[in-house]
């Protein structure tokens, strides 16, 4: 269903799946984050319902969408 509603291969939406399942089992804060060059199918799922951190490889930098 993800994968339809935005767009997004399965890699990505597996990536963010296991991230969510991590984060939540073990109650990781900051979310365990997702480390790769590509962060477009990343953005496009933030804060709408799977928990993750977003490691940037480009510019070095995690991005954390916690609310």
């Amino acid at each position: 269903d993800w994968m339809r509603k935005y767009e997004i291969d399965y890699v990505d939406t597996y990536l963010m799946e296991i991230a969510h399942r991590i984060t939540c089992i073990c109650e990781f804060r900051p979310y365990i984050p997702i480390i790769t060059f590509d962060t477009r199918d990343f953005f496009k799922c933030a804060l709408k319902g799977y928990s993750f951190s977003l490691y940037d490889m480009r510019n070095l930098e995690l991005i954390e969408f916690e609310t």
